[in-house]
């Protein structure tokens, strides 16, 4: 074999030449035949798949290194090492590192160092090139991980991203128009803001609007679950700054309305307490007796929730034929519906376990936060108004003021649970010592005379006329009054400047002073266990809102 026939079939394979194949111009000066370079074996290599003709090819720069080295293009027999890739399939060049990118530089590598007759011998690995990677290397892609790594054994439950929840507005467990802001780490409840304001009415300001008597119609409004008793504390505080004092038989109709308000509104707490829980039988109970008290309610006032009753010096109407005996009937079936409740709930496992423990609310805490009531009573304080600032004709009767001793939603039940209880043995001792007489103070400029007499004598209807413009002379002073209505201590705090109208009136209303501690009762239980203590609270937007 001459040395001019490889010169001849590398002139056949010149067409062969790839794009961006590396050109033969830096080493044409020294290399005469400038054919050879465009033979260059690796880079016919990448387009030709490992057939035989390849075998053929490759032995090309074997046969070049036989010529005489000034024939031969540096560039291209210098670097052989993308032989390997001639055998190779394409897919096996891929995870090979190092051929991929020497191609690039070849034409670029020294021109004007000629190699040498070993150096061109360089294809040698040839044989080896047949040995790519195993086949796992074409493989599709590995399957992807699992989309949650296992959490390594023994390691403690990390604090999560934290959510904000609203609990309300609408929602059937926050017992009115509440928001609670909740910060929620998983269930467990980090921050809670109560929201309140939806319900706004502005009663405050509306009462410097209108006459003290005027007036009255709003305050079943703050409570509409106890109108009467909202009734008598605000009418009291006007008739201390008017140093009015009304008859006894007028003091103890105003007693028995008010336990019968707290009876009907402890039914109602307690009622939805226990369907919050899933004790819907409770509920049919309670619901079923308040009926029966709203009834007797409405025989005397005329109205079945909004009663409006009370009057500045007296109250509306006396009490009509025959009303206390089916009180004092009301009175003794209520005790047995007492009981039954008692055996439904009080030891049930469910109940207990949802209450005992939950919303602890101490007595230290209570106190800072202003509450009162039964709230305050379950968390060990024994302050009752009607004992500790005895009001009407309280002194008169024996009752005992229930005290719990742990401060949580199961203690908070049960004092409610006796406050009925103690309730139905004022309004007996009520029913039986009931005096006759008047039921209005005898202050005719003050005090709306009988409707009988303004409807038949002059000067009656005189001071009917000026008390229903222009409203009772309260004289100038200020005044603060607070009785035990059955969510706790309800007072109002009245400036006047004289004059029918007060000029301003503040209202302490007990539940918007109960919602300020939810922050406390809720931090660090679960989201299940927010039914329970609101249900416990026994709270009404009405009077937060007002």
């Amino acid at each position: 074999m001459t040395p001019d026939k490889p010169n001849a079939d590398a002139k056949k394979q010149e067409p062969a030449k790839p794009n961006g194949a590396p050109t033969a111009k830096p080493s044409a000066p020294p290399v005469p035949a400038a054919p050879a370079p465009k033979v260059a074996a690796p880079v016919v290599a990448k387009t030709v798949p490992p057939q035989p003709p390849a075998a053929k090819v490759a032995a090309v720069p074997a046969k070049v290194a036989a010529t005489p080295a000034p024939k031969v293009s540096a560039p291209v027999v210098a670097k052989p090492t993308p032989a390997p890739a001639v055998a190779a399939p394409p897919a096996a060049v891929k995870p090979a590192a190092t051929p991929a990118p020497k191609p690039a530089t070849m034409a670029v590598a020294k021109p004007t160092t000629p190699p040498s007759a070993p150096k061109a011998a360089a294809p040698s690995p040839a044989p080896k090139a047949p040995e790519p990677p195993e086949p796992a290397v074409e493989t599709p892609a590995p399957s992807p991980p699992p989309p949650w790594p296992a959490e390594p054994k023994g390691t403690e439950d990390v604090a999560g991203e934290r959510m904000i929840l609203n609990m309300g507005p609408s929602h059937p467990c926050t017992h009115g128009v509440l928001r609670i802001v909740l910060e929620l780490d998983g269930e467990v409840v980090v921050n809670a803001k109560p929201d309140v304001g939806f319900l706004h009415r502005g009663d405050e300001k509306i009462a410097e609007n209108l006459t003290y008597n005027q007036f009255v119609p709003y305050t079943d409004r703050l409570d509409y679950l106890s109108p009467l008793a909202n009734n008598v504390a605000y009418v009291l505080a006007v008739e201390k700054l008017m140093r009015l004092q009304v008859p006894p038989r007028c003091q103890y109709i105003r007693v028995i309305c008010s336990e019968m308000a707290r009876v009907a509104s402890h039914l109602v707490g307690l009622g939805a307490m226990a369907l919050d829980l899933a004790a819907m039988t409770v509920f049919l109970y309670t619901f079923t007796e308040r009926e029966r008290l709203l009834s007797l309610m409405e025989k005397l006032t005329g109205a079945r929730l909004t009663n409006s009753f009370m009057r500045v010096g007296g109250v509306a109407r006396d009490i009509p034929d025959g009303w206390i005996a089916e009180l004092k009937k009301f009175l003794g079936d209520f005790p047995r519906m007492i009981d039954e409740v008692d055996r439904l709930l009080t030891r049930n496992r469910i109940f207990v376990d949802r209450n005992q423990g939950v919303g602890v609310l101490p007595k230290e805490v209570a106190i800072d936060f202003g509450v009162t009531g039964p709230n305050l009573r379950g968390s060990g304080v024994e302050f009752d108004l009607r004992k500790a600032h005895p009001y009407l004709c309280y002194k008169d009767f024996e009752f005992d003021v229930p005290v719990g001793t742990m401060g949580d939603c199961y203690d908070r039940y049960l004092v409610r649970m006796e406050e009925m209880r103690q309730s139905v043995r004022i309004l007996k001792q009520a029913c039986d010592k009931l005096p006759d007489g008047p039921v209005k103070a005898p202050d005719l400029k003050n005090v709306l005379p009988p409707k009988e007499q303004a409807l038949t004598k002059m000067e009656q209807l005189i001071h009917h006329f000026m008390i229903v413009t222009e409203g009772p002379n309260v004289p100038p002073g200020e005044v603060y009054f607070g009785a035990e209505n059955p969510k706790g201590e309800l007072g109002f705090y009245i400036i006047s400047k004289g004059g029918g109208v007060p000029w301003r009136m503040k209202i302490r209303s007990p539940s918007f002073c109960t919602l300020s501690a939810l922050p406390y009762l809720l931090k660090g239980h679960m989201i299940g266990d927010i039914a329970a203590i609101l249900g416990s609270l026994d709270f009404v937007m009405g009077e937060c809102d007002r």
